[in-house]
């Protein structure tokens, strides 16, 4: 298989086509979108889900209970407070904050994943 430059469409490993985004950019700023950037939204995406779950899991109210509902919402502010309110700005933060609100129980949530 020849690498991301080479004009082949066979599968590449992530650290290959890393090196090739990392050699083809040189000094520049990474873009956005890039592979690196997406893979970086990517693991804090799974740090998130991590940390609700983690938290969820940890004890305190039955997850079928109103208390247990509440509590995946805090959860989940905990889990956005760690990994991406520093990244975020004030309408990407209030937005997040809107859709917590609307987010299901830890029950709920499981079925969905």
């Amino acid at each position: 298989a020849r690498g991301a430059g080479g004009g082949s469409h066979d599968a590449l490993s992530l650290s290959a086509l890393l090196s090739w985004e990392a050699a083809a950019l040189g000094d520049a700023d990474l873009p956005d979108p890039s592979a690196a950037m997406g893979l970086t939204w990517l693991a804090r995406s799974l740090r998130f889900l991590q940390l609700v779950l983690q938290d969820v899991s940890s004890g305190g109210p039955p997850a079928t209970s109103a208390a247990g509902a509440e509590r995946c919402k805090e959860a989940m502010w905990r889990a956005y407070e760690a990994v991406f309110a520093r990244y975020h700005g004030w309408l990407a933060r209030s937005m997040f904050m809107g859709s917590a609100k609307a987010a299901p129980g830890y029950e709920q949530l499981l079925r969905l994943l």
